[in-house]
């Protein structure tokens, strides 16, 4: 492990946190800000070989001063450690454990590596609505997503949710029905629902 990039890259976080300060919502230079700090997280974590997890984010996210640089890197060491010692857990049994309550959605998407999109989490939240959606349907979904992450895929779906009214008239929609999602047109009428605060599955 590079230990310089390490120390670099977590001294240039504790900047971007300062500039951010403790705010709520993040608009304009802020909100670029807070895109480089989320990259910059990813990519400290990667370094150790580690997961874009809650807990994991927690660490960092706790490191305010530079004093406390050389405490973080011993105590990720060592969760990476464990984290590579542990049994590898299939896809099925990180939902099942998502669907028991063990692990969060966030963790879940970033054990498989899958980008944190309200997309990607309305899927993992399709376990809970009474359904009859399988985990391996799920999983497909999710697969497609994360096969095609450089196409700008999720950021397509995002420009529809904000333009969920007349989403099916946007350039992009007839490029988007080409990938076969399975729930988009469900995600579109939640988030159609959620604009008048009620819901699709009540």
């Amino acid at each position: 492990m590079d230990y310089e990039r390490v120390h670099l890259s977590l001294k240039k976080m504790i900047d971007l946190n300062n500039r951010l300060g403790a705010k709520s919502e993040y608009k304009g230079k802020d909100a670029e800000v807070f895109e480089e700090l989320i990259g910059l997280r990813e990519e400290i974590l990667d370094l150790f070989g580690l997961p874009y997890t809650v807990a994991n984010i927690s660490i960092l996210d706790n490191l305010e001063r530079e004093s406390g640089i050389q405490n973080v890197i011993a105590r990720l060491q060592n969760i990476a450690r464990e984290y590579l010692l542990s049994v590898p857990r299939t896809d099925e049994e990180l939902l099942t454990y998502l669907e028991k309550g063990y692990l969060t959605a966030f963790d879940v998407l970033a054990e498989l590596k899958i980008t944190i999109h309200h997309y990607t989490l309305f899927l993992c939240e399709l376990l809970f609505t009474g359904r009859n959606i399988s985990k391996k349907d799920i999983l497909t979904e999710l697969n497609i997503i994360k096969n095609n992450k450089d196409v700008g895929l999720l950021n397509d779906i995002g420009i529809m949710a904000q333009n969920v009214k007349d989403y099916n008239l946007l350039p992009d929609y007839s490029t988007i029905k080409k990938y076969n999602l399975r729930y988009l047109e469900l995600y579109m009428e939640s988030v159609f629902f959620k604009w008048f605060e009620k819901t699709p599955y009540s």
